[in-house]
């Protein structure tokens, strides 16, 4: 039986929220996340939040590791076989619909997006930091948006990118940190 799940997001427990200072333009950004920060920086349009010389790159491509879109669950006692007692999982409970997100596969991937108790979430690790958040992936005029990685970082943690606009997130501030 799984006995162990991290409930911590930052020290704060879990939130479960709407990402804040998102503008949605329904506009890509005019220019590619793969391209340098550098790059970014010379164009007045980008909009940003941080010092864009301190997002850097993490060494994999945007979506060079990959996002688990959409995850297939098993059951508790199938769970029981593949996990060891001592096995470290995000465990969220939104409107009585509980899962199980276990750490070695949160390694793996960083970005679970899901559908949990009828609420778009992401579920994001940044094994850097030992970090975990939950978001809505609701935004404010309605849209959900999907997020995969970015490839960078900020401060050593984990940065998304929400793949409706290309704009910038960074998990731990668990805001949009660069964008239109």
């Amino acid at each position: 039986m799984v006995t162990h799940m991290i409930v911590a997001g930052l020290g704060m427990g879990i939130t479960i929220d709407l990402l804040l200072h998102y503008t949605n333009t329904n506009s890509p950004l005019s220019t590619s996340i793969s391209r340098s920060t550098a790059a970014l920086s010379a164009q007045e349009e980008i909009k940003s939040i941080v010092p864009l010389d301190q997002i850097v790159s993490g060494g994999p491509p945007p979506d060079g590791i990959p996002s688990t879109d959409n995850p297939k669950f098993i059951s508790v006692k199938e769970a029981d076989e593949i996990l060891e007692d001592s096995e470290l999982v995000v465990g969220i409970n939104i409107n009585g619909d509980i899962r199980a997100y276990p750490l070695q596969i949160l390694i793996w991937h960083e970005i679970v997006n899901d559908n949990l108790g009828r609420v778009p979430v992401v579920v994001t690790y940044c094994p850097l930091c030992v970090t975990n958040q939950v978001f809505n992936r609701t935004l404010e005029d309605g849209n959900v948006v999907e997020f995969g990685t970015s490839g960078k970082l900020y401060n050593s943690n984990l940065v998304m990118y929400d793949r409706t606009s290309d704009s910038l997130w960074s998990q731990a501030l668990a805001q949009g940190i660069v964008g239109t």
